[in-house]
């Protein structure tokens, strides 16, 4: 594991603030608080089910439990619009249709 963390030239254990471990670019403080806090609010929203729908009855034991989004500083990628996803299936097919043939007077 040195070795790679050697080969990247980033040391994400070494003084200084906390770095990624591909890019060697510092970690932003709301991300590193955030998953420090991680234990404590998992402790929180179990305190918060136990009283909710066990002690008081206030909630619905069987209504679904909302997720806690943690700040991990992944972005979620964007899908494509349907009409951009078919645009490039029609280029796949052209592109077949071309490469089957000698030129494009035969194409069409």
């Amino acid at each position: 594991m040195k070795g790679k963390l050697k080969a990247y030239k980033t040391d994400p254990f070494g003084p200084g603030p906390p770095r990624e471990l591909t890019t060697g670019a510092e970690i932003d403080k709301k991300i590193i608080e955030s998953l420090l806090s991680a234990p404590e609010t998992g402790d929180m929203k179990y305190m918060e089910f136990v009283t909710d729908r066990l002690v008081d009855g206030t909630v619905d034991f069987y209504k679904p439990i909302k997720k806690v989004m943690l700040d991990t500083g992944l972005k979620k990628k964007v899908k494509a619009p349907k009409v951009l996803t078919v645009l490039k299936q029609d280029r796949q097919a052209f592109g077949e249709l071309l490469g089957k043939t000698v030129g494009l007077e035969e194409a069409f």
